[in-house]
């Protein structure tokens, strides 16, 4: 994503550096002219999203504080738009408590544990539980959004790639929580995994958070 992005900023200062030069040197544009040309050129550059993600890079980071030897971490941003902009796992992120999610297949001894000591200790009063299977995940995962029709304008391509780079990003980030376990905060935008897929390590992480 970075990368795409500083690939983005080289192309437009490119574009006008090249503009500006043949407009100076050939004078087929009056200052008028020019001043307009160069305002279209910045307002696309602010369109594209370049300046929003330079803001974001400068922008000091949140720090999080450990609770009970967990280090919770923040939510990116861009995982929350693509689920905003998806409408697709907004029980997790805009829960109205902390959500317990992980991925299970069928006969999955890591699954039944959690489900059981969930239950038994009647948890529900702290968390929402949502674990997904893995059929039900790779069937919302390969629903990626696209553009409905073909975009008219810089900035609305742009908004199309945006939010599927952002849904690409948000059913990644889902993966990779999946494959242990991840307890959101969306209060405090901030989440916490667990470290190995371990039934013990599991069911303590869930009792430690349950105040969080």
């Amino acid at each position: 994503m970075k990368k795409e992005i500083l690939k983005e900023i080289a192309c437009y200062t490119g574009c006008i550096a090249f503009i500006a030069g043949y407009a100076y040197f050939s004078g087929i544009f009056n200052e008028t002219s020019y001043q307009s040309l160069s305002n279209t050129v910045v307002n696309n550059v602010k369109a594209s999203g370049i300046e929003q993600y330079i803001n974001q890079e400068r922008s000091p980071r949140k720090k999080v504080t450990v609770y009970k030897n967990y280090r919770p971490r923040i939510i990116p941003d861009n995982v929350i738009a693509g689920s905003d902009s998806s409408n697709t796992w907004r029980n997790i992120f805009n829960s109205n408590k902390k959500v317990v999610f992980y991925l299970y297949n069928t006969n999955d001894d890591f699954h039944s544990s959690v489900y059981n000591y969930f239950k038994q200790n009647m948890l529900s009063r702290y968390y929402n539980f949502e674990p997904y299977s893995s059929d039900a995940f790779n069937n919302m995962r390969n629903g990626t959004i696209g553009p409905s029709k073909i975009c008219n304008s810089l900035e609305e391509c742009n908004r199309v790639r945006a939010n599927a780079s952002n849904y690409t990003l948000l059913t990644n980030f889902l993966s990779n929580c999946g494959k242990t376990m991840c307890i959101f905060n969306p209060a405090k935008n901030e989440y916490v995994q667990l470290k190995k897929r371990n039934i013990k390590e599991a069911e303590q992480m869930i009792q430690a958070l349950s105040n969080w």
